[in-house]
């Protein structure tokens, strides 16, 4: 059996270019996660609700809902929280945001 030719070989260069963003994308999802763990325990705090998280499917496919790790709850589904969003005095979400900017402009 024949091996793979590959049409683009890396020069050290562009390898050497390639690692940083490497490092940079590991560190962009680092702090993502980070930044996810943080909403979850924010919006545990206000809910009274213990261990919400937000439910990402099994093959990867994309958020389905938030649910609790004890599983003790139903899971809301992406649908469901899409109808109708709950906002406090203290959202800062995109549409809160171009409410008060808009408010800030008239």
């Amino acid at each position: 059996m024949k091996s793979k030719k590959w049409k683009i070989t890396p020069t050290k260069q562009q390898l050497g270019i390639m690692k940083h963003y490497w490092r940079i994308f590991q560190d962009t999802t680092d702090t993502y996660w980070r930044e996810l763990s943080t909403i979850e325990k924010r919006m545990s705090q206000k809910t009274g609700i213990k261990d919400l998280e937000f439910i990402h499917d099994s093959m990867c496919m994309g958020w389905v809902g938030i649910g609790n790790g004890e599983r003790t709850m139903r899971l809301l589904q992406r649908e469901e929280l899409e109808k109708e969003i709950y906002h406090d005095t203290t959202c800062n979400c995109y549409d809160c945001r171009d409410k008060v900017s808009k408010k800030a402009r008239d």
